[in-house]
């Protein structure tokens, strides 16, 4: 977001200044992940398993999540209702 401030200049009064801020302050840290992730994987590929491995484990846990997914709902919703009750009890 310091970026956008900083490239952007807030004496020009375009229209699109706000939604460049916007573009610049999401696109940027999400190029920088990207190249991050990258770079993690090219320096993790001598410790990593075989692509074929790592997409069969990928699949059981997708598998799973959606078998699951509703366990997963009701948990969060028990949690949700948990803190909700929490946070109004400090209130009070």
């Amino acid at each position: 977001m310091l970026l956008a401030e900083v490239t952007i200049n807030p004496e020009s009064n375009n229209t699109y200044t706000e939604s460049v801020r916007g573009i610049i302050s999401e696109v940027i840290p999400a190029i920088a992940i990207l190249i991050i992730l990258f770079i993690i994987l090219l320096l993790s590929t001598s410790i990593l398993p075989p692509p074929q491995l790592f997409l069969l484990v990928l699949m059981v846990t997708l598998l799973i999540l959606v078998f699951l997914r509703r366990w997963f709902i009701k948990i969060h919703a028990k949690l949700q209702i948990a803190l909700l009750e929490v946070m109004d009890k400090k209130q009070k």
